[in-house]
């Protein structure tokens, strides 16, 4: 029993014992080297000559790939790759020039004469082209009956209304005569002999002043002040394409 006591009390210790660490300097089992008994052959490995170290030999890269020297170095697909680019630059700006600047200025003349109707030139009636015309520049200008400012005022003439021209006077004035047929004097500063800006054919649509006066500005929002006209006075909106330039 005593016997059968410390066999079992031995093993039991035995789990718990560290394993001894070889010495140095002791003896240290040799490794084993595991062999394939069978080799792999793999393909790229067939050119390789098994006396030396190396990787197959040089090949022709023309006769076997079909490319040239050129094509076969790093440097060259580089560079083809900077032409290639340039190239497509180019393209792309000659793309923009022709359909923005040259086919606007080439197909009016290619179609001219047919019956497209955007390549219809619109024919103008000039109904002021007679010298004798003229035009108001300023917001109002008075009428007197005579070229002196003390004398009776006749009416009111409107920003961008057509008088007829009839003589100069003194002071500055010139008698004219207006589409009501009212004549009298008004200061010839206030008159302009360009009369394209009352052109009924030159013009799309006419708007006419309803409010006592309204600003005439350059722009929509936070525009310049061009000109203050008042109730009544007549404009002429949107030219259209190829005529004399009006307000």
């Amino acid at each position: 029993m005593k016997r059968r006591d410390k066999l079992e009390n031995g093993g039991i210790f035995k789990i718990f014992e560290r394993k001894k660490k070889p010495q140095v300097g002791g003896e240290i089992p040799p490794k084993t080297i595991r062999h394939l008994e069978r080799p792999v052959n793999l393909p790229f490995l067939k050119d390789m000559d098994e006396g030396k170290e190396q990787y197959g030999s040089a090949e022709d890269m023309e006769e076997k790939w079909g490319l040239s020297d050129k094509q076969a170095m790093l440097g060259g697909v580089k560079k083809r790759k900077f032409i290639s680019l340039a190239i497509a630059i180019a393209a792309f700006v000659l793309l923009i020039v022709g359909v923005f600047y040259i086919l606007p200025r080439v197909l009016p003349d290619l179609f001219k004469g047919t019956n497209i109707e955007l390549f219809v030139e619109p024919v103008i009636n000039l109904e002021y082209e007679d010298e004798s015309f003229r035009v108001v520049k300023d917001s109002t200008v008075a009428l007197m009956s005579e070229p002196d400012p003390s004398t009776t005022r006749i009416a009111e003439v409107l920003f961008n209304e057509p008088v007829k021209y009839v003589s100069s006077a003194k002071n500055g004035y010139c008698k004219i005569q207006t589409m009501d047929g009212l004549t009298g004097f008004v200061k010839e500063s206030s008159l302009v002999a360009d009369t394209n800006s009352i052109e009924p054919d030159i013009h799309q649509y006419k708007l006419i002043v309803s409010d006592p006066s309204k600003n005439v500005m350059t722009h929509a929002s936070n525009g310049t002040l061009i000109k203050k006209v008042m109730m009544n006075t007549v404009l002429e909106r949107r030219r259209l394409p190829g005529s004399a330039s009006g307000r």
